[in-house]
């Protein structure tokens, strides 16, 4: 399993930056961010944004 880059920009909870990693090991992400207001989500972590090669991105990821 290939480690994208992921940016974490603040203080934000662990557990949002594994559930981003997550997100973006379960698809085809090439980068991922996550902003200072990151807090775990249902999904995704609130806060994160993930990139995808496909400009259709990844619906479960869209909210």
């Amino acid at each position: 399993m290939t480690q994208i880059p992921i940016t974490v920009r603040g203080d934000v909870d662990e557990r949002a930056v594994r559930q981003l990693e997550r997100c973006a090991q379960a698809g085809d992400a090439i980068a991922g961010v996550l902003c200072a207001d990151g807090h775990v989500g249902y999904s995704q972590p609130i806060g994160g944004a993930l990139a995808y090669p496909d400009p259709r991105g990844s619906a479960p990821h869209v909210g």
